[in-house]
């Protein structure tokens, strides 16, 4: 006997068979009872299942009529007639038609339901009709009975549970879960735990709103499938969360803005995120160190930049973050001036004593709409060192370039500086058009520039004390009037915008309110007009100071080899010195420099006089030692509670120290030496030396020499009493980390730089030239103390150099000069 199950609605299916004829009606009739008093909830109620037999097959009509019985019996009449239409087709053999109850209680368990063939009113016999009108009785076999049972539900199971889910938090995140019930039992769904929601019906979890806080983090989600007698095996899944990294964008990137010295211009640095995180815009790094005021917006990424360095070019690397992901690019600034006019006076390098030397000051560039019409310079040297000879018109616009008509030059005393003039000033002029007559000049501007508008020739002098000496040769300014250009209409002048020194990069130190006479550019006064329909002169003028650096000797010279063969203090060198005095500089035809530099020998600073001859003889015969050169001396140091002491005999010392700090007489330790200190607005400087005049001067100083108590050391130098340099080593370890200038400084052609480092640190040494290109570099990894590297730059051009220390968070940057 078969079975039925409570707690769910029954539907008894009814299988037709048709072998014979197909144009059949239909008339039968069916009861569902019990025998043994099982009830169900509900009638009765017959049943069409889908996809078996239309209803348009009984074209005269079809029911199927439920009749409630009484005593347990329920009797339903499926009847179905037609004229020509198909009724039941030839050969079926199927479930057209099915009895539906409603479901047993628990109760009912172990009784029992039966379906049973039943007599249908009024024909009392159930059967269908065939062709010809023939009564065909359907062989039935009732009655069927089932037992009622009660089993547990079998749950619900999801058949596309999966471990994890993968997905950028910039999307929406969707699964559709599937599950079956082997009972047919309805099923819904539910989101246990975890984010997003489910539709109860379909099973489709969404989750819209996940954020970078989702990134990288845990996050799962639990769902279970449920029918209307529990739910089955819930599915748990994590769901792991990506990232989309921000893109920074050109045209910026990679990229090199112009701006003007001491302008402030902004350049907008944008990115791109596929998720529309928030972003947040940083400057990684410059490089050189950025000389003026450089900052970022980190919202809108906007870069605000005031550079104070004129031809400086700074590497910035930006970067921009959504807080977990970054992006970087690179772009350049170059600091440049917007001046239309600029002068530079040439910086000349190596140049020999004793000679003549020009020194040509240049137009770097014009205006070419305005023209050129005059000019009006005043420049100021040192007439100790260099002796002015004449100045000449340059050649683009002489004779040969653009003929301008008038040329001048005078020098001497100007005016009244109160003591505080050079001592060497020229003035300048020059006119394109003098007159009106028949000649004309060519141009007011040459068709390039570069060009050269006038050269200064020097005498350059003999005394050999200036050897490596830097000469400044500078614009100056007595009055309004000094170095003015004016267009070529006469009718606009153009004074000072910028002034830098010979250097590079090229600082601004012009300040027009320290009033005249002055090497700072033109003063406030100047710019005031001179009244209604008069004209201010315009600032348009870059200024840019040079000079000359003498030639080391020891760059060209052995001192004593007078004729240069590389062997000193030989009877040769005496014989080639003896025949200057007859011969004159003829006598010198090697190298004519060289040989006046070697010929120095008794080191008074006066080349080729007898004094050097005799001492040169006397080295030769074993009567008297060769002056040797100053080499630095190594001594050791150490700062003791406050106490600066020294291990060897000092001559001399230079201290600076933190802020103001308060020196007196009883602080200084060494016997018989003289001090001098002062606040000069951020450090105090302290000058030790030795007096001038008395009668208990000792030879100098060593051991405990100055009492700074708790003030810090900013910088020490010492020198010996032969006014040797000296180099310092620490007898104790730093307590901060510091880089310290290169020596020597200039330097030709290898230096050394040394640095404190406090504690045991790696680090990084950078050399980079004006153009912010890294010449090379130097790594370590050292225990705490000073530490001391060794440049070699005789492949390098000549030229100011900068040197970056890199210690984890610390940075420092210094300058050093290279001159061959």
């Amino acid at each position: 006997m078969d079975t039925v199950r409570t707690g769910t609605p029954i539907t008894f299916k009814l299988r037709y068979t048709n072998g014979a004829g197909a144009n059949l009606n239909i008339s039968n009739g069916y009861e569902i009872y019990s025998p043994d008093g099982a009830t169900w909830s509900g009638p009765v109620v017959g049943d069409t299942l889908t996809g078996a037999i239309p209803r348009s097959n009984w074209d005269l009509g079809f029911a199927m009529n439920v009749f409630p019985g009484t005593g347990g019996y329920d009797t339903v009449g499926i009847i179905g007639a037609k004229l020509s239409a198909i009724g039941l087709p030839t050969g079926f053999n199927g479930v057209p038609y099915g009895l539906r109850i409603g479901s047993f209680d628990d109760a009912e368990s172990g009784l029992h339901v039966c379906v049973d063939s039943a007599w249908f009113r009024p024909g009392g016999t159930w059967k269908w009709v065939g062709t010809g009108g023939l009564n065909v009785y359907p062989t039935w076999g009732g009655p069927y009975c089932y037992t009622v049972y009660t089993a547990p539900p079998i749950p619900v199971q999801i058949t596309n549970c999966v471990t994890s889910l993968l997905g950028s938090h910039c999307s929406t995140f969707t699964y559709d879960f599937d599950a079956i019930d082997a009972e047919g039992d309805p099923i819904t769904f539910q989101l246990v735990s975890g984010p997003g929601t489910i539709n109860a019906n379909t099973g489709v979890w969404t989750w819209t709103n996940a954020t970078l806080a989702d990134v990288g983090a845990s996050r799962t989600i639990v769902v279970e499938a449920c029918d209307p007698f529990g739910c089955g095996q819930p599915c748990t899944i994590n769901i792991n969360v990506t990232n989309e990294a921000p893109v920074l964008l050109s045209p910026v990137c990679g990229t090199s803005t112009l701006i003007s010295l001491g302008q402030t211009e902004t350049i907008d640095v944008n990115a791109t995120d596929a998720c529309n995180d928030p972003l947040t815009y940083s400057i990684a790094s410059v490089t050189p160190s950025f000389s003026g005021t450089i900052s970022i917006n980190p919202t809108s990424g906007i870069i605000t930049a005031t550079p104070q360095i004129l031809d400086a070019v700074y590497t910035v690397a930006v970067a921009v973050t959504d807080g977990n992901l970054s992006d970087t690019c690179q772009l350049e600034i170059e600091a440049v001036s917007g001046c239309p006019f600029g002068l530079q006076i040439s910086k000349e390098h190596n140049v020999p004593q004793g000679g003549y030397w020009s020194v040509p000051v240049t137009l770097t560039k014009g205006d070419a709409t305005e023209g050129l019409g005059g000019f009006d310079i005043l420049i100021a040297y040192d007439n100790s060192v260099l002796s002015f000879q004449n100045a000449s018109l340059g050649a683009a616009f002489g004779p040969s370039g653009c003929r301008w008509e008038y040329f001048t030059y005078r020098f001497g005393a100007d005016g009244n500086c109160g003591g505080g003039c050079p001592s060497g000033l020229v003035h300048v002029f020059g006119i394109a058009e003098s007159n009106n007559g028949a000649n004309h000049p060519l141009c007011t501007l040459p068709a390039t520039l570069p060009a050269t508008l006038f050269n200064l020739n020097f005498l350059v002098s003999n005394d050999r004390t200036l050897e490596c000496q830097s000469v400044p040769i500078r614009f100056y300014w007595l009055t309004c009037t000094d170095n003015v250009l004016s267009n070529a209409a006469g009718d606009e002048a153009y004074m000072s915008c910028t002034v830098a020194e010979a250097e590079s990069p090229l600082i601004n130190i012009a300040n027009s309110s320290v009033g005249f006479p002055t090497y700072l550019g033109a003063q406030d006064a100047c710019f005031t007009g001179g009244g209604p329909g008069k004209p201010t002169p315009i600032t348009a003028i870059d200024f840019i100071n040079g000079g000359i650096d003498i030639v080391c000797a020891d760059s060209i010279d052995i001192r004593g080899d007078i004729n240069l063969n590389g062997l000193a203090y030989e009877i040769a060198d005496a014989v080639n010195l003896t025949n200057y005095f007859v011969k004159g500089l003829g006598a010198f035809t090697i190298n004519v420099n060289g040989q006046i530099a070697a010929s120095d020998v008794n080191a008074d600073g006066i080349s080729l006089s007898v004094a050097d001859l005799v001492y040169l003889v006397r080295v030769i015969v074993g009567d008297a030692n060769p002056y040797p050169k100053i080499n630095p001396v190594a001594v050791n140091y150490a700062v003791n509670n406050g106490v600066i002491s020294v291990d060897g005999e000092m001559g001399g010392a230079f201290v600076v120290l933190e802020g103001n700090v308060a020196i007196s007489d009883n602080d200084l330790l060494s016997h018989g030496m003289t001090m001098k200190s002062e606040f000069d607005g951020v450090n105090t400087r302290v000058i030790i030396y030795p007096p001038f005049e008395g009668v208990s001067r000792t030879a100098g100083f060593t051991g405990d020499f100055l009492n700074v108590r708790d003030a810090n050391i900013v910088s020490l130098e010492l020198a010996t009493i032969d006014g040797a340099p000296v180099t310092l080593k620490s007898a104790e370890l730093p307590t901060r980390f510091e880089l310290h200038q290169n020596y020597p400084n200039p330097f030709n052609p290898s230096t050394t730089i040394s640095f404190s480092l406090p504690v045991a640190s790696a680090w990084t040494l950078k050399i980079y030239n004006v153009a912010g290109q890294e010449v090379t570099s130097f790594t370590g990894d050292d225990a705490a103390g000073e530490k001391t590297v060794t440049v070699e730059a005789s492949g390098w051009a000549s030229g100011v150099y900068f040197f970056t220390l890199d210690v984890g968070s610390f940075s420092e940057t210094r300058k050093m000069l290279l001159i061959k």
